[in-house]
């Protein structure tokens, strides 16, 4: 049961939200850094919405507002999430290959990303970084992408 006011947790929900969202493709074991997402979100539900694709987990059964787990997606139902969010955010503290980066910038999703393992060799130029320890860095790169929307374009470029 979610928290009163919070999106329900959706099992496999077709489209994007109506309102701009981040997204995150994930599982809810702690290197892929979850939590520090969540925590960075707080404050920014007034502005737009975050999608988190993963299985069930206990610790993602009351969600902030704002929030949306799904799963049981098609691979033309992620890929339309890819195509329309904000960004795609990977917050992990370990990628064995980064998976999840590559997999946003090919379908064009702007991505957001921890400063850590794999993914600054994955991403590149092509994407914006943050400390996976500090939610208030990732809170400023998303408040980056949501008050200058060229900025998404020119990572999409």
């Amino acid at each position: 049961m979610c928290h009163r006011g919070a999106v329900e947790n959706v099992e496999a929900a077709a489209g994007a939200p109506s309102r701009p969202y981040f997204l995150c493709v994930t599982n809810p074991t702690p290197h892929k850094n979850l939590a520090t997402l969540l925590s960075a979100f707080r404050g920014l539900e007034s502005r737009c919405d975050l999608v988190v694709v993963c299985p069930p987990h206990p610790s993602l059964e009351a969600l902030p507002q704002g929030v949306q787990r799904r799963r049981g997606l098609s691979d033309e139902e992620l890929a339309g999430l890819y195509r329309e969010c904000l960004a795609a955010v990977v917050p992990s503290l370990y990628e064995g290959f980064g998976l999840p980066a590559l997999e946003a910038m090919q379908l064009g999703a702007p991505v957001i990303v921890a400063d850590a393992s794999s993914l600054p060799e994955v991403v590149g130029d092509s994407g914006l970084y943050f400390d996976p320890r500090r939610p208030e860095q990732l809170r400023q790169r998303m408040l980056e992408l949501l008050d200058h929307p060229e900025r998404a374009r020119d990572l999409k470029s």
